[in-house]
């Protein structure tokens, strides 16, 4: 069984970046919509069982997955350690680490990416500009820890 995280920033820390061009209305609304793509492409999986968000921001709460509160955002590394601390995780074989704004990011990437093993296994999805990681599946989950 695979479990996929899906660690998120603040709402009004997301995409900074953008706050010359898009306002923190427009920016928060681009969030929610790049997490809404991923969150679907993550349910019309065949591969995944469990989806949990990680965050401090209870307005994930509305996204009709299971969220993991964090007391603090710290960052992208100590959200995932700290999710697998919950015993609610425990019993899946294998983890799958996405961030919550992968563009056009589909069920069948995923499920190449989350393809069952029995191996220890560890695969990456290479952001395209070759500077980041678009996703990662590690079995089992603890077999490493994360280093984003």
């Amino acid at each position: 069984m695979t479990v996929a995280l899906v660690p998120m920033k603040d709402l009004a820390d997301a995409k900074q970046r953008l706050s010359t061009m898009l306002s923190d209305e427009e920016r928060m609304g681009l969030v929610n919509a790049m997490l809404r793509d991923v969150l679907a492409a993550l349910d019309a999986t065949t591969h995944i069982e469990h989806v949990s968000i990680i965050a401090q921001d209870r307005a994930y709460l509305d996204f009709g997955v299971d969220v993991i509160e964090e007391a603090n955002n710290t960052g992208y590394n100590e959200a995932v350690a700290f999710a697998l601390t919950r015993p609610a995780l425990v019993d899946f074989d294998s983890l799958l680490i996405l961030p919550g704004d992968v563009p056009l990011t589909s069920a069948s990437e995923i499920n190449a990416l989350a393809a069952p093993t029995t191996e220890p296994t560890v695969r990456l999805a290479a952001a395209r500009d070759g500077d980041g990681t678009n996703g990662l599946m590690i079995a089992p989950q603890r077999l490493m820890d994360t280093a984003f």
